[in-house]
Order: C-alpha cells, then structure tokens, then sequence
C-alpha cells in the first residue's frame, strides 16, 4: 500500500486534488453560502441540498475527471499537459464564479451567455461600469484566484515522474464516466422550481444558457405597418390656443413609487406633486424595456425597440419608423437633444440622429467646472441649463421640440449636494436614491422657471416621464435592466400645458411609453398618417394588453390588461401572475387560480417575435442596393488594395470641407475579392487637426460584416461623421484598412498614399469654422 501511495501517478493525483478539486468546490460553497445568506431562504435541509447540490455535483464530478485523466496519462509530456488543462480550466471555472457571484450580489441577476457576450462585444463601456462598481476585493480575489490555479500545474509536475504499472492504475476509464454523470446531474433543475438560475453553479449555467442562445418559440409572426415614411397632418384649429413648443424631460432611473405624485407619504418630489394637480397625470404607466436606450426608442418614436441587448437602433438608419422629432422638424420645428451623459455609450449619437433631431449636445461638450459628477458616466442635471438656455434663446422666434435626458437618479446614486441631503430611508443605499430623486424634482422646476424667463412658458407642452424604475431587492433583483416587476416598469408619467387647462386629470387604463408620441402629436394640432402602436392617453383603451420586456436576452417579459399582470420567465423560474388592483407589490402570485396561462404566455411570445421579425425586416431593406455586382457610379474612383481581401475602389463626401459642430457623409465602396475569415474587421481613422476620431464601424449600417462578403460583390457603405465641436482649424484625413485582432494589419498598395503603418489615407480635407 505505501508503494501505491508512493506512486508518482497517485501523488499527482492527490495534488490535483487538494490544490485543484478541493479549493474550486470550497470555492462553489463559499460563493453559495455568501448568496444564500443575503438572498435566499432555506426550507429545511432538503432546501439547503436542493441549494447546494450543483455545486456539490459539479466539484465532484471536476474532481473525477482530473484524477481520470492524470490516471491515464502514460507519459510524463501527457500528465504535464493534463496539468496545465486542468489549471486552466480551474482558473476559467473560477474566474466565471467570482464575476457571477459578483453580478448576482449587485444585480439579484444570473450571469447568461448572451449577457457575457454582449459584455465582451462592448468592452470598453462594459469595463467603464466594472471599475466604477467592483470592489478592489473582488478584483483582487479574481486575480489571486486565477493566478493561484494557473500555478496549480507547475506545483504539480514538480519532481520526477515515473511510469505506473498496469496493476496499479486506478479504474480511469470508470472515473471519466461517473465525472460525466456527476456534472450531467449538476446540471437538472432543481426540486425547488423558483431558485432554477440560482440553484445551478454559474458555470454550469452559464453554459445551459449558450444551448439556448438563438432558441424561440414557434408562434405566428403578426405584420407591421410600414413607418417609414409616416408624417403629420395638420388637423381643424381647436377654440381655444395650442402649445407651440414641446419641452419633454426624461427621468433616469424614476420609478413611480419613489415620487410624491405616486406615493403622498414621501416627500421627495414636491414640485412635481404640485404641478401633478393641473396635469393630465398617467397613474399606471410603464417602460417598454428597462433600457435607457431602449426606452428612449419607445418614448420618442412610438414604437418598440428590438427586443434584444445590442442598441442595434444606434445603427445608422436602423429605426423603422419616423421618430417625434422628425415628424416636427418636418413641420418647422427646431428639435434638440440635451444630456447629462457622456456621449460615448451606446452609439447615444447617432441613436439621436436616427431620431431626426437637429442639435445634440452631450455633457462632453458643456462645462463641468462647479458641476459635481453624478455617477461614472456624467454630471449632474443642473449642468444642462445653461447651454439649453442659450439654445432656446436663439430658436425662441420658432417653435421647438427639446428633450433633456436627465442621469442623476441612475446608479451608483452618488447624491450630488446642490439642494442638500435628507433622510427619507435608513437603507443607506434607497436614501441616496431617493436624494437623487428629490434632485430632479428641483431639476424640473429650474427648467419651467427658465421656460418662464425667456417667455416660453404659456406657449409649452411639458412632458415628464421616467425612462425606466429601479430595483432594489424587492423581488431579490436590483438595479433595473432585469427587473420586470413594478419597481422596475412603473414610471411617472405627466403632461402639463399652460395653454390646455382642460388637459388636468387622470388616465386610469394600464398606458405604455409608445402612447407618448400620438398624444403629443394631438395636443400639437397633428393628426397622424400612420398606425403607430400608441393610443392617445384620452383614450386608451381599457382592455388593452400592455407588453414589456427585460434588456437581457430571453429572462422576462410581461403583459398587464387591466390589474391582471402575467411574468414569463423562459423556463429559468415558474411564470408569475398578479392581481395588481388587490396586490400592487406583486406579493403573492396567482398564476393557479387561472386556466388560461399559455394564452397568455403564447400573447408574449407573439408580440416579441412581431417585434423583432418588424425591426429585422427593416434592417433587411437596408442592403438594398448596398450589395451589388458591378462597380457603381461614384464621386471619386481609386484603386488600393487591402491585402488579399478586398479593394477600395472609390468614396464620396458630402462637403467640401468639414465644419466642427456639423456631421459630414462619407460614402465607400469596396471589392470584394477572397472570402475574408471572421475576425478580420474595418478600421477607420478621421486624423483632425489636433485630434484623431476613431470612425471604425461594421460596414453597412452594421449589417454586412467583412466575413460575410463574397468575391465579386461591389459593398456601398455610407458613414455619418459628425464633426467634433471643440476641432481647430486644420487639414483632416481620412485613413483605413483591415486588421485583425491578433494578426495585425493587411498590407495596402494603390494609387493613395500610404501610411508607415500600414493605413491608407484616402482623402485630405479642411477642417474651417
């Protein structure tokens, strides 16, 4: 026996146990134990099992296949190769444990695939969110962590290996089979139904949730009308006067419940409390998408966004239907987009210049100074009034359509000073938020009160409405994105017009973000020529469904008709169901005192694959006459070569110089010469005259990426440029070429001149104020 135990095999074995196996299953416990503690409730010891046994399963069965596989390693080349596999993917599990446990402590959300992907797509605004919010503690922990398992394989291949002897081999081929089993049981649901996500160990998952990536249902697909071309028409003068500007203030983050309107009993939004009593007041509205970006597509277009994580409507051209803003500049309004945030999130840009308005300014390009920061992407509101001071000033004379995009109530609910700090709540966290909230109360009435100094007050529409709720634990879920419940799609809603006193009064049916539109529209003077999904909130419908949907991909989506409110979960919990008349907190579900839930779940899934068939639909017609077979006519023909992929065979711009504050159309057309791998991607360098603008995009307003190129084909792509306020006088030029991640740039020839490294710089312009 002391021979076998001698045995170099067994000791690798037995290393790989206490320095591998061992430390990755006290690491699943340990994480389990934080979140069961703060999250979950035990019921007995079959609940703590039903709780842990994932982790429990997955450990072990991690363990069989290490010591399977060292087992049958019959060199020392093998068993130093399963050493380091076997680290790796310890430090992988790992690493995926701690960032999970992280998210889901912060967010009461599991951690996904498609939400990993759509990080790792973003990175560098991801990364922006990750150092503002992670504890050192738990950065540091990833990395101690990861370090200590790669370590693993060179602690255990120390010393001289010795071949076994048949006889001595443990039964290996049993082990990998009973490894598969183990994990294969890692992964079955749980007994207790409601904690499905949280039962299972992240990484296991977060590898069911890959499986099931692009799966849906099988539902009739219902038609859109087209949008694209929807306008307004003037409708007969009323008696009395119509408003002829539109001030609409968005709310970050504002959920109804945390606002006087909504709830007398806190005084955080007095301002708004008061001017609620000559509104006309929606008592039950709700977010399309708890997305800010997403939200804005339903509040300013009257339609529903793509129903997935990527701001896809930031893609040039990629809204389906004529926005608010377009729709009024048509009509001679001047249209202006103000936020408080950094412009560098989301395409935000060009998001509002697929909206179709005129003038947008972004904190990026207001002064700061004497401003505090709101959270890890901008400032506070107050910052805003100064240059929409200025913007009002010169478009006073015609009538205008502005939009403030507020930020202050957003996370990390910094609480900025200006008007002081009270004690709503003793959760240190919510009191903060409700600061924040008591903020933008003072913020709308700075932004009447500068309506009233530059004598636009008697002639506005105001509009304030929350882009989405927050969450905070109520549900066991935090922050908004994933939060379906009414914390999280309950918002303020409310028109005021010193011109309509008849407007007063309250909406009592269930509205949504997307009646906005044609209600602004009518109390303008316009009729609409299209069917926008929206009703004007006068008449909203009383039996109407009410549809809204988590951003990430394939968690949740909900239906509300009258009080009765139906939560899908896809399968990663049991659907919900609630009596909202009866039960406004959603405390107790009553999914089994109803007979006719899959109705109900087969009504979600047939608007969302509408939804996403409409906007896919949309992004389709965009190729058209972008992919062509013969070299199109264009302004300026060349000819350079980028490696062995493709051509540039010629470009146009819009303007013969580039103006600073204004945006400019650069139009290329591409070759098309060997399938190009994926990976490979287009970069696009705008060199100022002091500064260098980073143009690279997916070419085809994000739709014809280069590995879907075929040899042959002539690729016209169109980019809007909008040119840098703060930009010098000076000489631009416009650089590209392919380059992949790990292997570099192509090399590029051709009758352009070309850069050391390895850049074609197809045209030179002035930059002239």
């Amino acid at each position: 026996m002391l021979d076998l135990l001698n045995h170099r095999t067994l000791a690798a074995q037995r290393r790989f146990l206490l320095l591998n196996a061992l430390p990755i299953l006290l690491l699943l416990l340990g994480l389990k134990s934080a979140r069961v503690f703060k999250r979950a409730q035990l019921e007995g010891v079959l609940g703590a099992l039903d709780l842990f046994k994932s982790e429990l399963l997955f450990g072990l069965g991690f363990a069989l296949i290490g010591v399977a596989l060292l087992g049958l390693a019959r060199s020392p080349r093998i068993r130093t190769i399963s050493h380091f596999a076997l680290g790796v993917v310890a430090a992988l599990v790992a690493a995926v444990e701690i960032v999970a446990h992280h998210f889901y402590m912060s967010t009461g959300s599991t951690l996904d695939a498609s939400l990993l992907m759509f990080s790792l797509n973003n990175f560098d605004e991801t990364w922006n969110v990750v150092s503002s919010e992670v504890p050192v503690w738990t950065l540091g922990g990833l990395i101690v962590a990861v370090i200590f398992f790669l370590l693993g394989p060179a602690l255990l291949s120390r010393g001289k290996v010795l071949e076994p002897a048949p006889e001595e081999r443990l039964p290996s081929g049993a082990m990998l089979a009973g490894s598969v089993c183990l994990i294969a049981l890692a992964c079955t649901p749980p007994l207790a139904e409601p904690y499905a996500p949280f039962a299972r160990t992240s990484v296991v998952n977060l590898g069911m949730s890959a499986l099931d990536l692009n799966a849906d249902d099988d539902v009739v697909v219902e038609a859109r009308p087209d949008l694209s071309k929807a306008s307004l028409v003037q409708s007969p003068p009323p008696e009395t006067g119509r408003p002829k500007h539109v001030a609409l203030i968005v709310l970050e983050s504002t959920r109804a419940r945390s606002t006087s309107v909504y709830n007398p009993e806190l005084a955080t939004t007095p301002f708004l409390a008061e001017l609620a009593e000559k509104s006309l007041v929606a008592e039950r509205a709700h977010a399309v998408v708890p997305h800010t970006s997403k939200a804005l597509v339903a509040t300013l277009c009257g339609i529903e966004p793509r129903l997935n994580m990527p701001i896809t409507e930031s893609y040039p051209g990629a809204l389906p239907a004529r926005c608010l803003a377009a729709l009024l500049g048509e009509q001679g309004y001047a249209t202006g987009f103000f936020q408080s945030a950094t412009e560098h999130f989301e395409g935000r840009r060009q998001l509002i210049d697929n909206m179709g308005y005129d003038y947008f300014l972004p904190v990026n390009e207001m002064e700061t100074r004497g401003f505090e920061k709101a959270n890890y992407f901008g400032y506070e509101d107050d910052i805003m009034l100064k240059p929409s001071r200025a913007w009002l000033s010169e478009q006073k004379h015609r009538p205008t359509f502005l939009t403030y995009l507020t930020l202050t109530p957003h996370h990390d609910y910094l609480a900025p000073e200006r008007y002081g700090h009270h004690d709503f709540e003793p959760d240190e966290e919510l009191n903060d938020y409700h600061n924040t909230i008591r903020y933008v109360d003072h913020f709308v009435a700075n932004v009447m009160a500068q309506y009233k100094e530059l004598g636009l007050y008697d002639d506005t529409l105001f509009v304030i409405v929350g882009d989405h709720g927050e969450g905070f634990g109520e549900h066991g879920r935090r922050q908004h994105d994933n939060v379906i419940y009414e914390e999280g799609l309950h918002i303020p809603m409310m028109l005021y017009s010193p011109a309509l006193p008849e407007l007063a009064g309250r909406v009592q049916p269930p509205v949504s973000q997307v009646d906005l539109l044609p209600t602004i529209a009518s109390l303008l003077g316009f009729d609409l020529d299209a069917d926008y999904p929206g009703f004007d909130l006068r008449e909203a419908p009383v039996e109407r469904s009410i549809f809204s949907h988590c951003w990430y991909e394939r968690r949740c989506m909900a239906s509300i008709r009258g009080d009765d409110k139906y939560i899908h979960h896809f399968g990663a919990q049991p659907d919900e169901r609630f009596d909202l008349g009866r039960d406004p907190l959603e405390a107790t579900s009553v999914l089994t005192r109803h007979d006719d839930n899959a109705a109900r779940e087969r009504e979600l899934h047939t608007w969302r694959a509408s939804v996403n068939a409409w906007h896919e639909r949309h992004s389709l017609q965009l190729l058209d006459g972008k992919i062509l077979d013969a070299m199109p006519p264009v302004e300026h023909e060349v000819n350079v070569t980028l490696g062995e992929f493709a051509r540039i065979r010629g470009y146009a711009l819009s303007t013969d110089a580039l103006r600073p504050g204004r945006k400019a159309t650069i139009t290329y057309v591409f070759e098309a010469l060997k399938p190009i791998p994926e990976g490979w991607l287009l970069f696009v360098h705008g060199n100022g005259p002091h500064k260098t603008k980073n143009l690279d995009h997916v070419p085809v307003n994000g739709l014809y990426p280069l590995h879907r190129w075929k040899p042959g084909q002539f690729i016209v792509d169109e980019q809007i440029f909008h040119v840098p306020r703060d930009w010098r006088d000076g000489e631009f030029n416009l650089r590209l070429g392919i380059y992949h991640p790990e292997e570099g740039r192509v090399d590029v020839s051709g009758d352009v001149p070309i850069t050391d490294d390895k850049r074609a710089t197809l045209f030179t312009v002035p930059v002239r104020r």
